[in-house]
């Protein structure tokens, strides 16, 4: 699924968020608190868009990593390097098994995937474990806004909108799981919760887009 839509992915981000994805973006980055020389990992990379972002950010940063389980976005995220200023490395992972030593990184993100992976919990506890104590472990995902006008309101916009724009440009099917996938996954709560249980501490919630979209961030203990 996520392989048929690559082509047009890009696209029907800025379209479907207003625009707005890029300045969800920023904020992630700005919640890993990168320096020179931090080693930072895009974990569910898709295109590229975190990995790239994080290496602007940051002009002296250390190696950057994007990974994804999805060859299709990560050619497309290689396509795109060369209009950047720096390269980052892409690997073929599984969120929930990634080829990477303990503590190996400085900074981890990961923007919209974790709802995709199977074991949400398990794949934190990944994310934690490759992360260095001190470290921080950033995800951003979409949410329910807490009050009521604003959830409906956002309900409509994900299960009429949404599809139908998917499937004008791209695969109707795949946008359609889009807001199933944001119905079923877990509340601000309980993603809190799976982040502690990884060995994270400090961890916050941002709302961002009236609460439609929250930011996490946590502290690898």
């Amino acid at each position: 699924m996520f392989g048929s839509i690559a082509h047009r992915y890009d696209l029907l981000n800025s379209l479907m968020s207003l625009s707005m994805h890029h300045r969800w973006r920023a904020a992630l980055i700005r919640g890993l608190r990168l320096r020179p020389g931090m080693r930072v990992l895009d974990v569910c990379a898709g295109t590229g868009d975190v990995a790239f972002a994080a290496g602007r950010s940051e002009p002296g940063l250390g190696p950057v990593v994007g990974c994804d389980f999805c060859v299709d976005m990560l050619t497309i995220a290689a396509a795109k390097e060369a209009a950047e200023p720096r390269s980052v490395t892409w690997v073929a992972a599984d969120a929930l098994a990634l080829p990477f030593k303990s503590a190996q990184f400085d900074a981890c993100a990961v923007a919209f995937g974790i709802r995709n992976v199977v074991r949400p919990a398990d794949g934190f506890a990944e994310m934690a474990r490759v992360t260095r104590p001190g470290g921080v472990v950033g995800c951003l995902e979409f949410g329910t806004p807490r009050g009521r006008i604003a959830a409906a309101l956002v309900r409509v916009y994900e299960n009429t909108a949404l599809p139908a724009l998917g499937g004008l440009l791209s695969r109707r099917s795949a946008y359609a799981y889009l807001p199933e996938s944001i119905g079923r996954f877990s509340s601000r709560e309980d993603v809190m919760e799976m982040m502690r249980a990884a060995g994270l501490v400090d961890v916050r919630v941002m709302d961002l887009a009236l609460g439609a979209v929250n930011l996490f961030t946590g502290v690898r203990r």
